[in-house]
């Protein structure tokens, strides 16, 4: 696109459409005989995820990231055996 302002200078434009990242979808697994809990991380290969979990959905840490080289990652939350309530989220890292 070209812009013209009135003292004759001209200037190009350049608009980038990108491409908003694919919605990042956690399935529970469920626990494990040995008491973890066991998600799957359906995501945009390529990209790195910080996994998060929280007992009361207002605080928030930080439980480990996941290089997801396919379309699924798995991972297991040793310690949700000790919480009575245990969320997760994920986050988009690169």
């Amino acid at each position: 696109m070209l812009y013209g302002d009135d003292l004759g200078n001209i200037y190009v434009v350049i608009f980038t459409k990108s491409a908003a990242p694919a919605p990042i979808q956690l399935t529970a697994v469920g626990y494990l005989a040995n008491g973890t809990f066991a998600l799957v991380v359906n995501a945009e290969s390529n990209h790195s995820y910080l996994i998060q979990v929280s007992s009361d959905l207002v605080n928030w840490s930080d439980l480990t990231t996941l290089n997801i080289s396919g379309a699924t990652a798995s991972f297991v939350d040793a310690n949700a055996a000790n919480s009575k309530y245990r969320f997760y989220r994920a986050k988009l890292l690169n």
